[in-house]
């Protein structure tokens, strides 16, 4: 499956998730999903700021439906990626 297949999937399976609760409710209950667009633009901004042949080693402590590992597929790709671990 592609990269882009997999995000749309990813982007459905979060507008499906944040339809199920108010935004309200998701606070309270301690949920805060990161717009794709935050995301992908954070990662493009520390793009920029790296040797473009430096190996990331990626940790996400609140993984959710991964749009930060999305966002950092896209902009950094498998090949220099070294690591990458979410709770």
């Amino acid at each position: 499956m592609s990269i882009t297949t997999t995000e749309s999937i990813r982007v459905l399976r979060q507008l499906q998730l944040d339809g199920a609760k108010t935004q309200i409710e998701r606070n309270k209950l301690g949920q805060f999903a990161t717009p794709t667009a935050l995301a992908t633009d954070i990662l493009k901004y520390a793009k920029t700021l790296l040797p473009s042949d430096q190996k990331i080693r990626f940790l996400d402590p609140g993984f959710g439906t991964g749009a930060f590992y999305s966002g950092l597929l896209q902009q950094f790709g498998r090949s220099q990626i070294v690591e990458a671990i979410a709770y």
